[in-house]
């Protein structure tokens, strides 16, 4: 399987610690609001309940993923290197939902954005 373009773009990037640590704190930050977005109290009747539900629940599995296997472990230097080439599974797994891949892969490229072209300060 080809990475979608948005995870090619990152893997070519050549970020250095610091960038690393603002993409990963954004996308963290975007996991957690598709989960609360996804979340018992949030969720719409019918059809479209059930299939928040899936993804709430699929979304608290694979922030752990995130959590655990892309940011590097505990102890490490903070020069050591993110492992985003587990994003690509973590996304992957999201194939049944569509739409959470799309919006997961969206936060991505806007991250990625803000992080190699940030605004200058006001």
């Amino acid at each position: 399987m080809n990475p979608p373009s948005e995870l090619k773009r990152l893997y070519q990037a050549d970020l250095n610690p610091d960038q690393q640590e603002r993409l990963f704190e954004s996308m963290a930050k975007t996991f957690a609001r598709a989960i609360e977005n996804r979340a018992p109290k949030n969720r719409p009747p019918g059809k479209a309940g059930l299939k928040a539900e899936k993804g709430y629940y699929r979304l608290l599995y694979l922030e752990g993923e995130l959590l655990d296997k892309v940011r590097p472990a505990e102890g490490m230097s903070p020069a050591s290197t993110y492992h985003w080439d587990h994003l690509e599974s973590i996304v992957g797994q999201m194939k049944d939902l569509p739409e959470l891949q799309t919006e997961i892969l969206a936060a991505l490229e806007s991250a990625l954005d803000a992080v190699l072209h940030p605004s200058p300060p006001a």
